[in-house]
C-alpha cells in the first residue's frame, strides 16, 4: 500500500512544467494497494485526486485484476469510475506473446467507456528490434454506437543505424488517413560528421580506436556494429542517466587486446559524448624453449621479457606471451636456479598474425 499528498502554490515550478505560465495543479493525492492472489493472479487498486488553482476537483477510482495462464499470456479485467460522471468505465483485455524473440504479440480487448458505448479491438505487432529491422502493427476495432464503425490501422516500420522509415493507413472504411514519415539526425563531433536515428535527448558515440564490426550493447541490449572507422552513434540516450555501455570482444582477433569492456557515463539534456574503447594489436607468441643439446627446458622454467612479463615453460618447452615485441632478449630461470639466455627475432608478417610458433630457441647459459 502506498500513499501520496502533494501541495503547490502557484509561484512552484519544477522540470515537468518549467516552460508553462502556471502549472494546473494545486493539490494531489494518490491512494494504491495492491494484493498478491497466488495462482489466481494479482488484485490492485488505486484512488486520485487533483485539484487545480481554480477550485475544480477530479477525482478517479479503479480495479485491476490481472491474471497470468501459464504460458498463454497475461489477462487483464479493470473497472474505473470518476466524480466527472455518472457511469463507470472498464475493459477486458488478454495479451498472448507470440515467437521467441518476445517482440511479437496479438492483443485482444473489449472495452465500455462511460458513456457506455462498447467496442471491440485486436492489435497484432511486432516491435522494431533496438539494433534496427522492420517492425508493424496491425489492428482492427469495432465501436458499437457509430455508423462507421469499423477503423482499420496497419503501420510498417524501417530502422537502420542511420534513418527511421515508417508508414501506414488509418481510419474508417471509404475514410482512411494515409501517412509516411522519415527521421534521422546528422552529427557533427570528433572532427566528422555522423548520420544517426533521431536524437530526441542526448547522445553518445562509442569509438574502438577503429576497430569495424565490433558488437556494441547499451544497457544490456545489442544497439549494432562499429562500422568501418570503427565508430558506432547512440541516439536514444536518456539525459543525466548514469547509463551502461559494452562491447562484446567475443569475435575480435586473437592479437587484439582489449583494456576495459564496460563503462558508464551519463550525459546532459541536449548533448553527446565520445566514449572511447582503448584498443591495440597484440603480438602474442608461443615460444618453443630447448637447451644447447636440443632438449626442452624443464616444465617449471620460468621465462622473462626485459619489460618484466613472465609465462612459465610447460610441456615440450613451450611459454606463451600475449605480447612480445618484435626483437626480444627472454631470460630463463631454470628449476635448479641457473639462468640462460636467447634472443627472439620474427618478420613484420609474423607480427602481424594472430598467433604464431616460434623456435625452437636455444637457451645458452649465462
Amino acid at each position: 500500500m502506498a500513499a501520496q499528498y502533494a501541495r503547490y502554490d502557484r509561484g512552484y515550478r519544477d522540470l515537468a512544467n518549467l516552460d508553462l505560465y502556471e502549472p494546473s495543479q494545486r493539490e494531489t493525492f494518490q491512494l494504491t494497494a495492491g494484493i498478491s492472489l497466488g495462482k489466481f493472479g494479482n488484485l490492485s487498486m488505486g484512488h486520485f485526486a487533483f485539484k487545480n488553482h481554480d477550485g475544480d476537483t477530479f477525482r478517479t477510482c479503479n480495479v485491476t485484476w490481472s491474471y497470468s495462464p501459464r504460458n498463454l499470456g497475461i489477462f487483464y479485467l479493470s473497472a474505473s469510475k470518476s466524480n466527472q460522471s455518472n457511469d463507470w468505465a472498464g475493459f477486458i483485455q488478454w495479451i498472448i506473446p507470440l515467437g521467441k524473440t518476445g517482440r511479437e504479440n496479438l492483443s485482444m480487448s473489449l472495452e465500455r467507456d462511460e458513456s457506455k458505448t462498447y467496442s471491440q479491438r485486436i492489435d497484432y505487432t511486432r516491435t522494431v528490434p533496438s539494433n534496427g529491422g522492420f517492425g508493424w502493427n496491425l489492428g482492427y476495432r469495432h465501436i458499437n454506437s457509430q455508423e462507421d464503425n469499423r477503423i482499420v490501422q496497419a503501420d510498417l516500420t524501417w530502422r537502420t543505424d542511420v534513418i527511421q522509415l515508417s508508414g501506414g493507413i488509418y481510419g474508417p472504411k471509404n475514410a482512411e488517413n494515409y501517412w509516411a514519415n522519415a527521421s534521422g539526425s546528422l552529427v557533427f563531433m570528433n572532427g566528422n560528421f555522423f548520420p544517426s536515428n533521431q536524437i530526441y535527448d542526448a547522445f553518445v558515440l562509442v569509438s574502438t580506436d577503429g576497430v569495424a564490426d565490433v558488437p556494441v550493447l547499451f544497457e544490456n541490449s545489442l544497439v549494432g556494429k562499429t562500422d568501418t572507422d570503427g565508430h558506432l552513434m547512440i541516439p536514444t540516450v536518456p539525459a543525466y542517466y548514469n547509463a551502461k555501455y559494452q562491447i562484446d570482444p567475443l569475435d575480435l582477433p586473437l592479437n587484439m587486446k582489449v583494456d576495459e569492456i564496460e563503462q558508464r557515463i551519463a550525459v546532459r539534456s541536449g548533448g553527446g559524448h565520445v566514449l572511447r574503447f582503448p584498443m591495440r594489436q597484440t603480438t602474442p607468441a608461443m615460444i618453443r624453449l630447448v637447451d644447447p643439446f636440443g632438449q626442452h627446458l624443464p616444465v617449471g622454467s620460468q621465462a622473462f621479457l626485459l619489460s618484466g612479463e613472465m609465462s612459465y615453460v610447460g610441456m615440450d618447452g613451450l611459454a606463451y606471451f600475449e605480447d612480445i615485441p618484435k626483437d626480444s632478449r627472454l631470460n630463463i630461470r631454470l628449476p635448479n636456479g641457473k639462468s640462460c639466455q636467447t634472443e627472439v627475432f620474427f618478420s613484420d608478417q609474423a607480427q602481424n598474425r594472430q598467433a604464431h610458433l616460434i623456435g625452437p630457441l636455444t637457451c645458452f647459459p649465462e
